[in-house]
């Protein structure tokens, strides 16, 4: 039988290793048909040799000898690859590049720590009035914050103020009771006798 549905595994190993041989066979001359069809109507081919060994990883056996000052002696240099985006464009005077710098989750210039993209370069002068600004609101929040400290204080003062004038006004009010209480005694003694 040529589906091999009356081969018995255990009865017939041999025989059932041979049948799965000849299936393995078949499968790849059909895979490889297939894929002959394929390339004779896409074509394409070349993109399925395998590339050469230096190109891999990226090794040559090109030999570059260098001079003490840089510049190239024997062989050829190496080029630089070019990208579709200007590299190191400063724009508006700035002396580095849009996102040089980073401060409190904000990119911008290193050169004057500007965070606005379009804005003008003011180099050193920006870079120490930016500081000025800050040492300056800095120095704003001390101030609040003493002015603050000294408005609580004189509110516990007068607050102390107060509560000793009571204080005082109960003592005065007491003292009078108690001598209109001795003044009624005495009058009613009077009275009495």
């Amino acid at each position: 039988n040529d589906k091999g549905t009356e081969v018995h595994l255990q009865g017939a190993p041999s025989h059932a290793e041979a049948m799965y041989n000849n299936f393995k066979a078949k499968k790849e001359m059909l895979k490889a048909d297939y894929k002959k069809q394929l390339l004779d109507k896409y074509g394409g081919g070349e993109h399925l040799e395998k590339a050469p060994q230096e190109l891999l990883f990226g090794q040559s056996e090109a030999y570059v000898q260098y001079s003490r000052d840089g510049k190239v002696v024997k062989g050829e240099e190496k080029q630089v690859a070019k990208s579709k985006y200007e590299e190191d464009l400063y724009l508006h005077n700035h002396t580095s590049v849009w996102g040089s710098y980073w401060e409190a989750g904000k990119w911008g210039y290193e050169c004057c720590h500007q965070f606005v993209k379009s804005s003008y370069c003011l180099g050193a002068a920006g870079k120490n009035a930016d500081n000025n600004v800050l040492k300056q609101i800095e120095a704003n929040a001390e101030k609040e914050q003493s002015f603050q400290e000294s408005q609580e204080k004189i509110q516990q003062e007068l607050e102390q103020r107060r509560l000793m004038e009571q204080m005082q006004k109960l003592n005065e009010e007491m003292m009078q009771n108690e001598e209109d209480t001795t003044r009624k005694e005495k009058e009613e003694m009077m009275q009495n006798e």
